[in-house]
């Protein structure tokens, strides 16, 4: 059997000479060269969607990021302002609770902050436009590959976690009308808000997670799309804060009428096998 033949039992997206396999459980490097994203069809049959052509890495400048961090895509590709090489593994596997990331050396968490724009050909920048998030996460892994030489598995382990439930009294929450459904948004920000327009309950746990450290497990039962906005007190402020914020956890509980509580639970975690800092440009 051919090589293509197993990768498509396998279930693999491969792209010859110039790409990687991505496979369920985790990414490997095949060669050198520009690294592309796969998109699988219906019988396993792959076709090169965009790759890189330019990335470029550089530690950020402090002074830089005291406005805050974020990503943008654009027409020709992603740009990463003041971010972690932590935040680029948790959201490319979209894994944003740290406890699910084991692994990760200490100078990687050390909170060093990174420019990084990464950009198709001229030639691809169509194809770019028409990935999915999915396909795009498979992109930032194989930078990850190619330039940190992440080696990476995901397993499955049973794990202390929280599950979001409705507090005594019930839900806070107004829900949204039907002329909000294209509408829809949830942002955070650093300074402990969380503003959401026509969300789910199911989206609320993954902000949650990344507050908390832990995933967080739906399980309020609730099926509506609501409006809500909570102010909370980020743990990093609590000492220096002078404000009358409370807790994630409590603000939760008073100003939505949910509340976390701690359990455990199977969960998935990606297992960092070895990674370096990024090469130069």
């Amino acid at each position: 059997m051919d090589e293509d033949s197993t990768n498509a039992q396998m279930g693999v997206c491969s792209h010859h000479r110039r790409g990687i396999f991505i496979g369920i459980m985790g990414i490997r490097p095949v060669c050198a060269g520009k690294w592309s994203a796969g998109r699988c069809i219906g019988d396993g049959e792959c076709r090169r969607a965009a790759q890189w052509d330019v990335v470029s890495i550089r530690q950020a400048d402090a002074d830089g990021c005291t406005t805050g961090s974020g990503s943008w895509l654009r027409p020709d590709g992603l740009t990463f302002h003041c971010v972690s090489l932590m935040f680029l593994v948790e959201s490319s596997y979209q894994i944003m609770e740290p406890s699910r990331i084991l692994g990760a050396p200490e100078w990687m968490k050390s909170g060093t902050l990174w420019e990084i724009d990464a950009k198709v050909a001229g030639e691809d920048t169509a194809a770019f436009g028409k990935l999915t998030r999915k396909e795009r996460d498979l992109m930032v892994r194989a930078l990850l590959v190619d330039r940190l030489g992440l080696k990476a598995h995901q397993e499955r382990r049973e794990m202390a976690v929280y599950e979001l439930v409705m507090a005594k009294g019930g839900p806070k929450m107004k829900e949204a009308t039907p002329e909000e459904d294209d509408k829809t948004k949830m942002a955070s920000s650093r300074g402990g808000e969380i503003d959401a327009v026509a969300v789910t309950m199911d989206a609320l746990p993954w902000m949650l997670g990344e507050i908390t450290g832990r995933p967080v497990l739906n399980k309020t039962g609730l099926t509506a799309k609501y409006d809500f906005t909570v102010q909370y007190l980020p743990g990093a402020q609590a000492a220096a804060d002078e404000t009358d914020r409370t807790s994630i956890f409590t603000a939760l509980e008073e100003q939505l009428g949910l509340k976390l509580v701690p359990a455990r639970d199977i969960a998935d975690v990606l297992v960092i096998d070895s990674i370096q800092h990024p090469a130069a440009n």
